[in-house]
């Protein structure tokens, strides 16, 4: 699908994705407060790689993630960072219901900067007690096929 400025012009440089189905849990936190997260918290889930094709074009980073905790009405946070920044670049944060999971979905818009590989993370983490991605109570959920996954588009 191609991605188009106001006259028409088709703008998409390339984009990249990865897609999981795989479960994991941790207990290691992410706080919900008033501090950027940081790269020692929470659990890394995914990563993809882009080389940009211009220094000048915009990344456009989306990232949906199904995450659950162990105890109801806990926050689910997933925040995304680029290769070894020790802060996150954007944050998001979700409540699942009891028993249930949240799909947190973020997007994150920056001048790409470089024109060598750079990979973006994403940590999902809970303020306390154990989050599972892509299950719940630290089991999978609907057999693997959850598609929690990280889009990168490159446009001009």
């Amino acid at each position: 699908m191609p991605i188009t400025n106001l006259s028409g012009e088709k703008t998409l440089v390339q984009w990249v994705n990865i897609q999981s189905g795989g479960v994991m849990t941790t207990s290691t936190a992410i706080p919900y407060d008033d501090t950027i997260p940081q790269k020692t918290e929470g659990m890394q889930v995914m990563a993809v790689t882009i080389t940009p094709k211009s220094a000048s074009n915009t990344l456009i980073i989306g990232t949906i993630a199904m995450l659950s905790v162990s105890t109801a009405c806990q926050v689910c946070i997933t925040a995304l960072f680029q290769d070894s920044t020790t802060g996150a670049l954007a944050a998001m944060s979700g409540t699942p219901p009891v028993n249930g999971t949240a799909c947190i979905k973020m997007t994150h818009k920056m001048t790409a900067g470089t024109t060598s590989a750079t990979t973006f993370k994403v940590r999902a983490g809970a303020t306390t007690n154990t989050v599972t991605f892509n299950g719940g109570q630290g089991s999978r959920r609907f057999g693997g096929v959850v598609a929690s996954s990280m889009t990168i588009y490159e446009v001009r």
